[in-house]
């Protein structure tokens, strides 16, 4: 709640300090005291836009000052903000504070931390509601609506909401992949329906390594098969001839060996080296031999290698490679098409997996439909009992439904609160309703019934009570008395029937000092306060 609220040289205010209690507090003064100016400060407080026009005149600077006492275990939110900006607090006391300099610019503090005014806004709005017949609010926020219904929903709705994001969040992720897979551009369908092409040729040419090197060498020996098969022929009588021939020699040459190595094992090693040459020349003799009898000409071989090698040169021409490239290339687009295989396995698996969560986050949208409908009946009870109590027995609250086609960020829902004031109307949407006495029940009515789970604990009406008096007024008095029973209510009021029911009450008083207007705020009790109250009853000072 608000403890201490101090505003410096802000307007016609020069400097006014303020304590207040909780429960229903009533704020009274003639008109041009300074009441609004006063609320006027609170909005700057809490984030409202500010100017150098609210400079009181001949000075520098305004200041106002708000330290609100807050329970921990009851604004849970509020703590989570505080954490995630890492500002620290101490004793349960926040204190907010903002500048306004001559050039029109402010410095925001939270308990000494300097904060972005956004920021000041964001946690002012936890602190405090401040209500006038002007002033925008969470009622008068149609994205509101369906935040403040759920305010009612209790920790399973909160617990399927939850679970309801995360699915939402992971069906999301695969709708973009599956999208991004089934919406391949065309220009990559033409390559790959090129690659296909391609290695369905190489695929069926069915290359080897090094196949290209190992033709040409049996192309070149088919084709010398006569000059090979003469080159043998002289090799054999080179070998056999009877008295030069390399086997007559050598067959002298071990006899020579071996009787050296008779006479001496000294000559063991040359004896060695003999018998290797004679016997490499007669196994050389008998593989010529072999080679020779095996070899003929192969018409239909030598056919083959040559198309195989034209087959070669073709490819490797149409391709713009080597042998070796175009088996590196054709390895490289197959690759691609087993990825592009995949890829379409892929696709089925997204997809069913697609249909599968999308199922289940319908489910939990029907879910939290059905709880909302629930709760919404359940305030639109309260609401009309309380319009009922303000004298407004005709007046019909409703929550108006619309059912999305697909589920959004919050299900098949958006949610709109509408309003017929009198019997006969048509309800319209509540951000419509005229201003005036009616509005003014009307939105106690709403506050009322959501107060109970608002996390909030300081209410602020300015003029809320404009337009209304009499059995009116008296029912407007006792309800914000029972709304004031626990939390902190500040009401900026002309009705007697308000002040005198308020558990404190403040006069605000325009004085002249110095060629000076200055405002004051002074809580009155006791005799004095029953001489306001008097007052506001005759309309006279007596």
């Amino acid at each position: 709640m608000l403890e201490k609220l101090y505003v410096k040289n802000f307007a016609i205010i020069s400097e006014v300090e303020v304590d207040f209690t909780k429960g229903l507090s009533a704020l009274i003064g003639e008109s041009g005291a300074g009441k609004s100016i006063l609320m006027d400060a609170l909005n700057v407080l809490v984030g409202a836009r500010a100017s150098q026009e609210w400079i009181r005149e001949g000075e520098e600077k305004a200041s106002v000052e708000g330290a609100f006492r807050i329970e921990a275990l009851l604004n849970q939110p509020l703590i989570a903000k505080l954490n995630d900006l890492g500002i620290d607090f101490e004793d349960d006391l926040l204190i907010l504070k903002r500048e306004i300099n001559s050039a029109g610019k402010s410095i925001c503090r939270i308990n000494s931390n300097i904060v972005t005014v956004s920021t000041l806004k964001e946690i002012g709005s936890e602190l405090i509601d401040i209500h006038s017949q002007h002033e925008n609010n969470r009622l008068m926020k149609r994205d509101e609506h369906l935040h403040l219904l759920e305010d009612f929903a209790g920790a399973d709705y909160f617990k399927i909401s939850s679970e309801y994001k995360k699915e939402l969040a992971g069906y999301r992720a695969d709708f973009k992949k599956y999208d991004e897979l089934k919406n391949t551009s065309s220009e990559r369908k033409t390559k790959l329906e090129k690659y296909a092409k391609d290695l369905k040729e190489l695929e069926m040419a069915d290359f080897e390594p090094d196949e290209e090197s190992k033709l040409e060498g049996e192309l070149n020996k088919l084709s010398s098969v006569e000059e090979i098969s003469q080159l043998m022929e002289h090799s054999l009588l080179m070998i056999e001839e009877e008295r030069f021939g390399l086997e007559t020699t050598l067959t002298k040459l071990k006899t020579n060996g071996d009787k050296m190595l008779d006479i001496s094992s000294d000559y063991k090693d040359i004896a060695t080296d003999i018998d290797e040459l004679y016997f490499n020349i007669i196994e050389t003799k008998r593989n010529i031999q072999n080679e020779k009898d095996a070899l003929e000409f192969n018409e239909e071989r030598y056919n083959y290698v040559n198309e195989r090698l034209a087959l070669i040169e073709k490819l490797k021409n149409k391709y713009d490679r080597s042998f070796n490239d175009l088996l590196t290339y054709q390895g490289e687009i197959k690759a691609i098409l087993d990825e592009f295989a995949f890829y379409n396995d892929d696709l089925s698996e997204t997809r069913e997996k697609l249909l599968k969560k999308r199922a289940h986050v319908i489910e939990l949208a029907q879910n939290l439909s059905a709880i909302r409908r629930k709760v919404a009946g359940e305030i639109e009870t309260k609401i009309n009992a309380n319009l009922a109590d303000l004298l407004m027995p005709n007046a019909k609250f409703e929550v108006v439904f619309q059912t999305l086609e697909k589920p959004g960020n919050n299900g098949f829902d958006e949610i709109e609160f509408y309003l017929s004031a009198n019997l006969g109307e048509k309800a319209k949407p509540l951000i419509k309703t005229a201003s005036g006495g009616e509005r003014s029940r009307i939105m106690l009515a709403i506050k009322l019934a959501f107060e109970s789970v608002n996390t909030i604990d300081t209410f602020v009406f300015d003029e809320i009570d404009t337009g209304v008096s009499g059995r009116v007024a008296q029912k407007i008095a006792q309800k914000m008395l029972e709304m004031g029973e626990n939390k902190q209510v500040l009401v900026i009021t002309h009705l007697p029937q308000v002040a005198s029911v308020a558990k404190n009450l403040y006069t605000i008083e325009k004085t002249e000092a110095d060629g000076r207007v200055k405002t004051s705020v002074k809580r009155k009790t006791g005799a004095k306060r029953e001489q306001e109250i008097k007052n506001m009853l005759a309309g006279i000072d007596i």
